[in-house]
């Protein structure tokens, strides 16, 4: 699944209070979505987002919105993470956002 492309790159590092939050936010996420809860993954990405914003988390919600039917928000999180809102993607993390973005 592509969505989980993103999550072996994002690298484990201390992190303080809302950042780990996030961080534990995240993980559940991705057992939500891996289990087809979509709904239950959207929910939990937008909150990690909001705490901690991140690129893999970004793609993530896009992913988990796709699966809730909800295209158009994913395609406006798609549009921000390509814009760099939530930093810089290196060139084979831009390929899989723009992938994403093509099947939509």
């Amino acid at each position: 699944m592509l969505a989980l492309l993103l999550t072996a790159r994002a690298k484990a590092a201390p992190l303080g209070g809302t950042a780990n939050e996030a961080r534990l936010m995240f993980e559940r996420a991705m057992s939500e979505l891996a289990a087809g809860r979509f709904a239950d993954a959207r929910d939990d990405f937008r909150r990690s987002l909001g705490l901690h914003p991140s690129r893999a988390t970004a793609f993530n919600l896009a992913v988990a919105l796709r699966g809730t039917g909800e295209t158009r928000a994913a395609l406006a999180v798609l549009d921000e993470l390509l814009a760099g809102r939530y930093g810089v993607l290196d060139p084979e993390r831009r390929s899989e956002a723009d992938a994403l973005r093509a099947e939509m």
